[in-house]
């Protein structure tokens, strides 16, 4: 029996075979991962989770033109949630401290592991996207609006842009080695910073190691790193980061109806097989999803949840929570995590 010890020592017992060690070499060599956050026994999505939350069904409608303003009755605020993808029951998530910190781009990146049941803060001054590669470094969106990666332990923190505007929502290739990200064009980069590419779209997410999945004016596409080719695989064309099936080319977003009218919002599945559009799940004003990340291996998908209320709805006053779900990728049996504070 192979166990993975919390000192990241592998130990085994007296019927130890060829068969294991090639099952740890081939652990190794598609993740590089620390052994102390590996797969344990004792791993469950319920344990840390509970599917008892309120729930408020009804649509926000303004009764003033002014913007909303937000008041936040909880201390943090959870949002864009990804899994490690050498482990389905770990995620990286940001926290923002409502008491302390006043910018809106200034949250803190921290794990969490449904294993332990532990959260561990890794760096602050981070503004949106982390995204975690199978080489264990995990990269984002900082306060200066500079793409920034740092080691999944919290160590050796690297800044891989240096260009005026956004730059936004970068995404890791399967194998770690390249990442994809936009500010104005989308942009192909090595793993160290170097860009090797500009391409004419929005990158969602990677479908192999050469082929990007974007959105641009034409839809959904996906593009060739080789040949150059882009091909339309859908007519949506959604930014920024959603759960993705690569196994089923399926991607999920939400539709926002908007506050200012009575319409219902969406939880909805783009198939890029056939280029249909499914709404899965009602949602309202009050309550809905926003970025998210889905693990393959898990079959679960994590999502920021939102939850709003009037404090005053004639000068457009909004009570709101963020918090982050664990659920199946269709919207069904979905869970409240509850991070530790």
């Amino acid at each position: 029996m192979l166990l993975f010890k919390p000192g990241g020592h592998l130990k085994f017992n007296t019927m130890k075979t060829f068969s294991l060690y090639l099952i740890v070499a081939l652990i190794i060599s598609s993740c590089n991962k620390d052994i102390s956050n590996s797969i344990e026994l004792n791993c469950s999505y319920l344990t840390y989770s509970t599917d008892s939350f309120e729930r408020v069904h009804k649509h926000l409608i303004a009764n003033s033109t002014l913007l909303p303003s937000f008041f936040y009755p909880d201390r943090y605020l959870y949002s864009d949630p990804v899994f490690n993808p050498c482990n389905p029951y770990e995620i990286a998530y940001l926290r923002f401290d409502t008491w302390t910190t006043t910018l809106e781009c200034d949250n803190e990146l921290w794990k969490f592991s449904f294993c332990s049941g532990k959260a561990e803060k890794l760096t602050e001054q981070v503004c949106y996207s982390p995204d975690w590669s199978t080489k264990g470094w995990i990269i984002f969106t900082g306060s200066d609006r500079q793409l920034w990666k740092i080691e999944a332990n919290g160590d050796s923190l690297v800044q891989l842009t240096h260009e005026a505007g956004y730059n936004n929502h970068a995404k890791w290739s399967p194998d770690g080695k390249l990442y994809a990200y936009t500010n104005q064009n989308g942009m192909i980069a090595k793993e160290d910073g170097e860009v090797i590419q500009v391409i004419d779209l929005n990158p969602l997410a990677w479908l192999d190691n050469t082929t990007i999945l974007g959105s641009n004016l034409q839809g959904t596409v996906s593009y060739d790193l080789f040949t150059k080719e882009t091909k339309v695989l859908h007519q949506a064309n959604p930014t920024g980061t959603f759960p993705f099936d690569n196994d089923n080319l399926e991607l999920y977003c939400f539709y926002d109806a908007g506050t200012r009218e009575d319409k219902d919002d969406y939880w909805i599945r783009y198939n890029l097989k056939d280029n249909s559009t499914d709404s899965l799940k009602v949602l309202f004003d009050s309550y809905w999803f926003g970025k998210g990340d889905y693990s393959p291996e898990g079959k679960k998908a994590v999502v920021q949840l939102f939850r709003e209320n009037w404090k005053d709805s004639t000068s457009n006053e909004i009570y709101q929570k963020k918090d982050l779900i664990i659920m199946n990728i269709d919207g069904t049996e979905e869970r409240l995590i509850q991070l530790p504070e």
